[in-house]
């Protein structure tokens, strides 16, 4: 089937899935396990097919299926160095299970989308975890929508907290006083014309004290998302931009050359 009618179809059966990994997002994060279903403030993303904009320079369109996603991940080695461990797990596809949030509440309340996890509009999934000493250090995941669209709409939504959540207290429902808080700093944001990175700061107070870094990669009608439970400076953030960028564009490169 070619890949034009594959995507004709997905643009008009595509459904939107909520699905995280909740009991291993809130062991490896400290975070509350996401919710099932999506705040207000997550807007709904029309998923129709094709759109303009979608094919680049070269004439082939920036749209990925199936195992073509696991392309715009790091490879085992790559994402090792960035980590700076010995070893990285194999792909996988599942989404994990979905999960409640034990009632948890934000300050602004629209910034409960950047402490769970959100895949409404997805249509394919692909993740890598990296875990060394029984400690998790790190995740990957790329998520596939219908169109660059639909992608770019559901990044945009996430990126566009950042501004107005770059201080917020979490909470539980019923309770007066937070028990955490988080302040968040873009340390770089970076676009070259084939993809948007942003990567950004996670630091946490109180019963949530860990900090993480995480990174968000806008290609084509795909969305990247790197998540490194250490720290990193502004230069390290730089380079993890650049590496991330470079392998979007290996990635755009074998894709082209797969359709050609």
């Amino acid at each position: 089937m070619k890949k034009s009618l594959i995507w004709t179809l997905a643009g008009v059966t595509a459904v939107g899935l909520v699905a995280t990994g909740a009991s291993v997002w809130a062991l490896s994060t400290g975070l509350p396990a996401p919710v099932s279903t999506p705040p207000a403030s997550v807007a709904e993303v029309p998923q129709t097919a094709p759109v303009e904009g979608m094919v680049l320079d070269s004439g082939v369109p920036a749209l990925y299926t199936g195992d073509e996603l696991q392309w715009l991940l790091l490879s085992e080695q790559g994402f090792a160095d960035v980590l700076g461990i010995d070893s990285v797990a194999e792909v996988s596809a599942a989404y994990g299970a979905i999960g409640e949030s034990d009632g948890v509440t934000t300050d602004p309340e629209q910034c409960i989308g950047l402490i769970v996890e959100y895949y409404n509009g997805s249509v394919g999934f692909r993740a890598r975890w990296a875990s060394q000493d029984a400690a998790i250090h790190g995740r990957m995941d790329v998520t596939q929508f219908a169109t660059p669209e639909a992608a770019s709409a559901w990044a945009g939504n996430q990126l566009g907290l950042l501004d107005g959540c770059s201080q917020f207290t979490i909470g539980s429902y019923g309770e007066s006083e937070p028990y955490a808080s988080r302040d968040l700093s873009v340390l770089a944001d970076t676009d070259d014309g084939l993809s948007h990175v942003v990567v950004y700061a996670s630091r946490g107070t109180g019963e949530y004290q860990s900090d993480t870094v995480q990174a968000v990669v806008v290609h084509g009608n795909t969305v990247t998302q790197v998540s490194l439970f250490d720290e990193l400076d502004e230069d390290a953030a730089e380079t993890l931009a650049e590496a991330l960028q470079a392998n979007v564009k290996a990635a755009y490169a074998k894709l082209s050359d797969q359709v050609r």
